[in-house]
């Protein structure tokens, strides 16, 4: 009888530039700490429990950010130094991507899962299978507030990730008919009932 043969384990690069799933819970509701942090750190986990191999990729804000924070054989965050290691406003992130993307060592990974637009950008340099999820869209924020001046750079790496990604994740129906996806699907955000009233 032959053995039976191993599952191999996805290793998945969790990009998420300016959203660190290791914040502390009172660092959320500042700039830059929300929702995604959340999300990121809370689908992580999951996918590491479900024979994937995790590794957040998260750009350092303190020289206390630095190296790997290994979390469980299956999972840690790695955090990567591009641009100056102070707290930046995300819609002045642009810049230091490319910097970014060039310290990803793609060849420990076999996937990306990308968050917001910026993430979006770094994993497409790096040529391999992609997962996206907007979190937010220009397109649909950009009807309310006025655009500042990277908008336009957003709006078209946008439009590029929901052509050439090999899933986009959306969260709503409104945000699913707002864009020509290569592969849509609905994916609606979570609630974590242990906190929500």
């Amino acid at each position: 009888m032959m053995p039976a043969e191993k599952k191999k384990t996805l290793r998945v690069a969790m990009i998420s530039v300016h959203g660190n799933p290791l914040v502390s819970d009172h660092e959320l509701g500042s700039d830059g700490k929300g929702g995604q942090n959340v999300y990121v750190r809370e689908m992580g986990k999951q996918l590491s429990t479900m024979g994937c191999d995790v590794t957040w990729l998260t750009r350092s804000e303190s020289d206390l950010e630095e190296g790997v924070v290994q979390l469980s054989d299956t999972l840690r965050c790695q955090y990567i130094t591009a641009g100056p290691q102070e707290h930046i406003n995300r819609d002045f992130l642009y810049q230091y991507l490319d910097e970014f993307g060039r310290k990803v060592e793609r060849d420990n990974f076999d996937v990306v899962f990308s968050n917001y637009w910026l993430s979006g950008y770094v994993g497409l340099t790096l040529g391999l299978p992609q997962a996206h999820i907007h979190h937010s869209t220009g397109l649909m924020k950009y009807k309310n507030v006025a655009m500042p001046s990277i908008g336009q750079t957003r709006l078209d790496i946008e439009n590029l990730l929901n052509a050439v990604c090999d899933v986009s994740f959306c969260q709503t129906k409104m945000e699913m008919a707002s864009a020509d996806h290569k592969n849509g699907i609905i994916l609606p955000a979570g609630e974590d009932v242990k906190t929500a009233n």
